[in-house]
């Protein structure tokens, strides 16, 4: 089978796995989503916005569906997120935990702020079905820094992970998240990750991705951020390695003063591709964005940066 013919029976494995188990609204976006990915197909160097990147050498490998991608969060030194009830005033913890224990706020926004006409959103929005879920209450500021790791501990074969967070914040909440995908392993991955990120009112977010993963893994990393008045949030990525990194980083503000810092340091040796792409929707006025990208390209290595306002 090719590739969209493996695609098609994983998403009806993955539909047979969790029967029963979504809401109807769940199933009715996953089965949309993956109609849209089937039409629209990969993106290629015709597609404007990929015309300096190419997937080309990645989507021809052989991978392999025989088994799920599973998230690892870690939680130390943090009480009491596995236990978390209507009492609690944060939850850390898997996407399948929040489904079960706050299936209310999952529906709220999961979905709701990624594009799905993007394909590879597309294609993550209909398959995904493990990744982390933060959710801090009104008020809420966490003291600790989440950290979210996503490990990859295949041998040899060629896999396709996609990968999905939520991260939600309620008004004048705060919270800090630490996001690294490792593989241990020479296997090629390909990794096709997709965060919402929901800032309330007066909140204030700070995400952090470090990419430095083996020369042998992919990454294409779409991340949606929206923001209400007065907050403030930031996204710093610091991109060391990896045969090809992706990053799509999408902000919207939806209230007056709200302030974003898209920040990121690149420093590639080798044969890698590391490709920012940002766009800031001003979408009210009164509000500010402030982008710095930096990146130092040594041998054979290549970047791309396109930013939009």
């Amino acid at each position: 089978m090719n590739l969209q013919e493996k695609l098609s029976q994983s998403f009806k494995d993955l539909g047979s796995r969790l029967n029963g188990t979504e809401s109807k609204s769940l199933r009715e976006l996953r089965s949309r989503s993956f109609d849209y990915f089937k039409g629209q197909g990969f993106p290629t160097n015709h597609d404007e916005e990929w015309k300096y990147t190419s997937l080309n050498k990645i989507v021809k490998r052989d991978f392999d569906f025989s088994s799920q991608v599973r998230s690892e969060i870690s939680v130390e030194h943090i009480e009491s997120l596995s236990k978390f009830s209507s009492n609690e005033k944060f939850f850390v913890g898997s996407l399948k935990q929040g489904m079960n224990e706050m299936p209310e706020i999952i529906n709220a926004h999961y979905g709701k702020l990624a594009d799905t006409k993007q394909s590879l959103v597309a294609l993550n929005t209909a398959m995904a079905d493990e990744g982390a879920f933060v959710y801090v209450k009104k008020g809420v500021k966490l003291d600790k820094l989440v950290q979210i790791l996503f490990v990859n501990t295949n041998h040899e074969q060629s896999r396709m992970m996609q990968s999905r967070n939520l991260f939600v914040l309620e008004d004048l909440a705060e919270a800090q998240i630490f996001e690294r995908h490792q593989a241990f392993n020479q296997g090629h991955v390909f990794t096709n990750s997709v965060t919402e990120s929901s800032v309330g009112k007066e909140a204030h977010f700070k995400h952090f991705k470090l990419q430095n993963d083996l020369e042998s893994s992919s990454l294409v990393d779409s991340t949606f951020v929206q923001q209400g008045a007065n907050s403030s949030a930031l996204v710093d990525t610091f991109a060391f390695s990896g045969e090809l990194v992706r990053n799509n980083l999408h902000f919207e503000f939806t209230g007056m003063h709200a302030e974003a810092h898209m920040d990121a340091i690149t420093l590639l040796k080798g044969k890698s591709l590391v490709d920012h792409h940002t766009f800031v929707d001003h979408a009210v006025p009164n509000c500010q964005s402030n982008q710095l990208y930096k990146g130092i390209y040594d041998e054979k290595s290549k970047g791309v940066f396109n930013g939009k306002v």
